[in-house]
């Protein structure tokens, strides 16, 4: 698996780095989605230019490699703030829990992935499925999250899985939304 975070390039550049990925062995390409890049602004979602994931996985898929799609809300990647926009420290709910608050504050953007990947799902034929990284605080947030990360991903054609890589708090999952950080079993054929 590679990682490749496409908020992080230009969108022109994109085909040549992923061929080199490619070139290099690996067919599964990893990338956040940060929160922060894509709503800036409250309310104003952004899925345009280097934060297109619809064509970046369309272009995954037209080169040979599946794409896991980390969806955060909270994603860290060496990201500020762990992704969370600069406006949510304002807003007074208790992020990375299943605050109603902050709950339906990420709902948005959940859906609005959903619509962007819909019919790119692995279990749809597609080359991506959803990882919802479970950095949140307490197994109630974990459980809560990740049924609103599972709504959302419905519509894509695949599942969110919760990877419990950074499980907190004792937390357990529900078997059929974890698995250990990357879902090899997920995709067919050799996966490095």
């Amino acid at each position: 698996m590679g990682e490749f975070h496409l908020s992080r390039y230009p969108a022109a550049d994109w085909r040549e780095e992923l061929l080199k990925i490619r070139a290099g062995g690996i067919d599964l390409v990893a990338t956040y989605l940060f929160w922060n890049h894509h709503e800036e602004e409250r309310g104003t979602l952004r899925f345009d230019g280097g934060l297109d994931i619809r064509r970046f996985t369309g272009l995954c898929g037209e080169l040979g490699l599946y794409v896991a799609v980390r969806i955060g809300p909270w994603s860290h990647g060496e990201c500020r703030n762990g992704g969370f926009p600069d406006w949510l420290q304002e807003t007074g709910c208790a992020s990375r829990t299943d605050d109603p608050a902050y709950l339906a504050l990420v709902e948005p953007y959940y859906t609005r992935i959903s619509h962007e990947l819909r019919g790119l799902g692995h279990d749809g034929g597609g080359p991506a499925t959803v990882e919802w990284p479970s950095s949140v605080t307490g197994p109630s947030a974990v459980s809560r999250i990740s049924s609103a990360s599972c709504r959302a991903a419905v519509s894509t054609g695949t599942r969110a899985r919760l990877s419990a890589a950074v499980r907190c708090g004792g937390a357990v999952p529900p078997p059929e939304d974890a698995y250990g950080h990357v879902g090899l079993g997920e995709f067919p054929g050799r996966v490095t």
